[in-house]
Parts: structure tokens; C-alpha cells; sequence
């Protein structure tokens, strides 16, 4: 291959009872859009992360532009021109747009004050660059996941990145948003800009990848061309069989009674209402545009109207009633809204359960708590071994969908 400019040989990285990569060999061209596929817990991540310098690799060598490439932290990474945009979001919360963007080289006027109109003028650019028609002193707090998301690729594109690594970019995106942002890919790529790009939505890629890498379980399992593979083909290389040989839903069950029923729904007094039912062994599908309210989650994180799961009544003013009811909710981002950053694991696993504590809110689940949080832990190691079977399993008897114009909920199965 032609003019290489990262190249990765018989890498592996290892963690206490996992091996998240073992021997892999990858070659990138420079100017080249480059898929990189697989299921979760394939590989990619961490691979990602030994790019940006968050791990560093248990055997192999890497290098960029023809020199040993060895970052020892994110801040290495940046200066050898390697950008990364992660699932997770990075942003700063409290800042504005504009600080965020231009956080690593603030415009300064005399006495080192930050220029408040070279900076807000620089981030309007970007921000124009990627289709966000934000003011952009408004507080990153503010905004919707999908906008956070075009935050973060107009910082990548603040900087002149040699790699540029894009981590599932539109997973939040609507397709005006992604059609910019792919046309943003191409631009780069004329322009000599390396890309590895990471995605779950297997028919996009074939519209602006080149080649793809495939991982599985740790292992390089193929890199092909895309030009004459298809989805299925893709698929197969990814779970190691036909898509065919996955267990389906099971028609011939039909959905018992009603277990989550809601009526007259309404977020705030503008926000249409919204009714449905959920029956014990279904899934009810819940789709919409960005902004269209299928986050907001009503029934579980708190409305001001009445719902009625299995034979009792009760109305969602707070987060703690629907759990206990036997409710709850993932939300989008999970980090935030679901998890203590701050605490160990060991405290924020058995969280629903914190329930029992004193009115001096200590706990008194004392070893019980304990024993459970292992439990918990040890439960969650088997079903992430186990995921895909249990996404598909028999006992998800019925699916159907639900289109919103308001709020929407993600009731219990």
C-alpha cells in the first residue's frame, strides 16, 4: 500500500480477565475513509483508545507517518494530529458553545483576556460548518443530544487533524444532519485528512468508506475493500454466521393482558396527549424525529398525568415512584442522568435499592446492600456475554411501533 500513514502490528491489550484485542494487524492509507466494524465488545473501543493515548498497547507496535507512534496520554495524541470524537460526549456542561470549541486555544487580547468577539466570531464558523443554527454563547447544558453531537465534530474540525477518528457520529443525527456531515467527510478527504470511522448503521458506510476492517471478540477477522460486499456479507463477517441463524419472535405467542396503560399524557400544557397500552411479552417500539418528545419518558421520570400498570393506579411526579412500581428507564445519556461519576461502582450499581434508608438518609441495607451490589455485578457480566441472545430471545413475543408527535415512555417488559 501507498503512502501508509498509520499501521498497527500484532497489537493486543489485555485486561483482568479479558482480552479486548489479540494480534492485530491494520495498515491505513493516507487520504483513506476507513470503516472499522463489529459488535459490541469487539474490540473497537479500545482500539480507539489506544490511538488517543488513553491506553497504551500489551504487546505489538504502532506507528504514524512512518515514526513509532507511543501517546502516553489524550494530550500526546493531539499533538501528533490525531483527533478523536467519541460516543461520549466530552463537553464541558457550564461553558458556553464557543469556550467549548476553542477551549485549547483561546483567542487572547492584551494581559491575556480572552477576546470575547474573536472568539464567539471563530465558533459561528464552525458552527456553520456542521448546519448548527445556535447562538453560540448559549451554555452546552442547554442543548439536545443531537446538537451536542455536531458540537463536538466542529471542535474536531477546529484543529488540523491528520487522523480523524469519528466513534458512532450519527447515532443522534437526523439525515439532513448526516447528509452534512458526510459531505464534511468528503471535503476533508480531498483535502489529505485520514478518517477512521466507526458505525452501528451497516448501509451508510458503503456511501463514504473505502475500505473496512472487521473485529470480532478481540480478533482481526477481516479488511476488505467495500467495493462488492454487501450488508449481509458485512453481517456475516461481524457474528461469525447468517443473520438467518439468530433467533426471531416467536409469532404464534400472542401478548398477554394490558401491563402498562396510558391515558391523556401530557408533558406540559402545550404538548399534545399521549395514549397507549403495553401488553406482558411485548416490546412497543417508540420512533421519531429529534425533538419530536420520544426521549422524555413521562410515565418513568416524572409527568403530570396518570398512567395504570398492571391493577394499580399511580401518577409520576418524581423518578423514585415508577421504580417503585417496578419501572425503569435507560436514558440516552447515561452518564448524566443514570450515574454517579463520582462514586465507586460498588455504590452506584444497587441505587434503586437505596430506597431503604433512615430519614437521616443513611442506608441500613448494611451487608444485604453489599451482597447485592456483588450479585448485581456478577449478573451484569453474564448477560453482556450473553446480550445478543438475550435481545432476541422467545420471550420478546410481539413487536410493534409507535409514532409520536409529544412525549413518549419506554414502559417495563
Amino acid at each position: 500500500m501507498d503512502d501508509v500513514v498509520l499501521s498497527l502490528e500484532g497489537v493486543g491489550k489485555i485486561f483482568p480477565g479479558v482480552v479486548a484485542l489479540s494480534d492485530v494487524s491494520l495498515s491505513i492509507a493516507r487520504g483513506e475513509t476507513h470503516i472499522v466494524l463489529g459488535e459490541n465488545g469487539a474490540g473497537k473501543s479500545t482500539l480507539i483508545k489506544l490511538l488517543a493515548g488513553i491506553y497504551q498497547p500489551d504487546s505489538g507496535t504502532i506507528a504514524f507517518n512512518g515514526q513509532p507512534y507511543q501517546p502516553k496520554t489524550p494530550h500526546d495524541a493531539q499533538l501528533s494530529g490525531i483527533r478523536i470524537v467519541h460516543q461520549e460526549l466530552n463537553l464541558l456542561p457550564y461553558l458556553s458553545i464557543a469556550e467549548n470549541l476553542m477551549l485549547e486555544n483561546l483567542p487572547r487580547r492584551a494581559f491575556g483576556i480572552v477576546d470575547r468577539k474573536a472568539l464567539n466570531r471563530r465558533a459561528v464558523a464552525l458552527l456553520k460548518e456542521v448546519g448548527l443554527d445556535v447562538d453560540p454563547r448559549t451554555r452546552v447544558e442547554a442543548l439536545g443530544v443531537a446538537q451536542m453531537q455536531l458540537v463536538e465534530i466542529a471542535k474536531a474540525l477546529s484543529y488540523d487533524s491528520k487522523l480523524l477518528v469519528l466513534d458512532e457520529p450519527t447515532a443522534t443525527l437526523t439525515p439532513p444532519e448526516i447528509g452534512r456531515l458526510f459531505a464534511i467527510i468528503k471535503r476533508l478527504k480531498a483535502r489529505g485528512v485520514t478518517i477512521i470511522y466507526i458505525s452501528h448503521r451497516l448501509h451508510e458506510v458503503f456511501e463514504i468508506g473505502d475500505r473496512v476492517t472487521i473485529l470480532r471478540n478481540g480478533r482481526l477477522v477481516a479488511t476488505r475493500d467495500l467495493h462488492g460486499l454487501s450488508v449481509p456479507d458485512v453481517v456475516r463477517m461481524m457474528i461469525g454466521r447468517d443473520i438467518a441463524d439468530e433467533f426471531g419472535f416467536d409469532a404464534s405467542i400472542v401478548p398477554g393482558k394490558v401491563a402498562l396503560s396510558v391515558t391523556n399524557l401530557k408533558r406540559s400544557a402545550v404538548t399534545p396527549e399521549i395514549s397507549f397500552n403495553v401488553r406482558h411479552g411485548e416490546i412497543l417500539g417508540v420512533a421519531g424525529l429529534v425533538g419530536s418528545g420520544r426521549t422524555c419518558s413521562a410515565p418513568i421520570r416524572g409527568s403530570t398525568a396518570s398512567s395504570r400498570s398492571t391493577a394499580s393506579r399511580w401518577r409520576s411526579r418524581r423518578p423514585r415512584m415508577p421504580c417503585g412500581m417496578g419501572s425503569a428507564c435507560l436514558p440516552r445519556i447515561a452518564k448524566a442522568r443514570a450515574c454517579c461519576s463520582i462514586w465507586p461502582w460498588t455504590r452506584t450499581s444497587p441505587s434503586p435499592i437505596s430506597a431503604r434508608c433512615r430519614a437521616t438518609g443513611w442506608s441500613t441495607a448494611g451487608p444485604k446492600l453489599r451482597q447485592r451490589t456483588i450479585s448485581s455485578a456478577s449478573c451484569a457480566s453474564r448477560q453482556a456475554r450473553s446480550s445478543r441472545r438475550c435481545a432476541t430471545s422467545r420471550a420478546a413475543t410481539s413487536r410493534r411501533w409507535y409514532w409520536p408527535s409529544g412525549c413518549s415512555a419506554a414502559p417495563r417488559r
